[in-house]
């Protein structure tokens, strides 16, 4: 069920079909456009995650790869003012993803607040640091 759902969230990802500011009737998640970012993209050490609205108390992340296995994954909050000193840390929250386990590919990180149903899915390349 696991693997359906992801090659789900990966369709209507890749697809563009996902609308913004909209709920899926499936899950009854809200899909917020511009409140998570991910950088930087492609990836070789890590993937940076910073996630813009302070209602996104709870966010759970899943990865999965380009078939939708889900992959294991362990991604650690950052605390303030240890990634950019330029901006103001208190309003966003930081997450890193290490990705030196992962095969070269494409990558989808699947995010969720099941206290506010947010959702938002993100698309990422890994490749090999030669």
């Amino acid at each position: 069920m696991k693997k359906i759902y992801g090659l789900i969230i990966l369709m209507l990802t890749l697809g563009g079909i996902a609308n913004a500011q909209s709920e899926n009737a499936v899950t009854g998640l809200r899909n917020t456009a511009n409140h998570v970012e991910l950088f930087t993209n492609p990836s070789t050490n890590e993937i940076n995650i910073r996630v813009t609205n302070p209602k996104y108390k709870s966010v759970q992340f899943q990865l999965y790869n380009v078939v939708g296995n889900l992959q294991k994954s362990k991604v650690q909050e950052v605390k303030q003012g240890k990634v950019f000193a330029r901006e103001d840390a208190s309003k966003y929250k930081f997450y890193k993803l290490n990705t030196n386990n992962l095969a070269s590919g494409y990558y989808l990180l699947v995010l969720k607040d099941p206290k506010t149903h947010f959702y938002k899915a993100l698309q990422f390349q890994k490749i090999s640091s030669q």
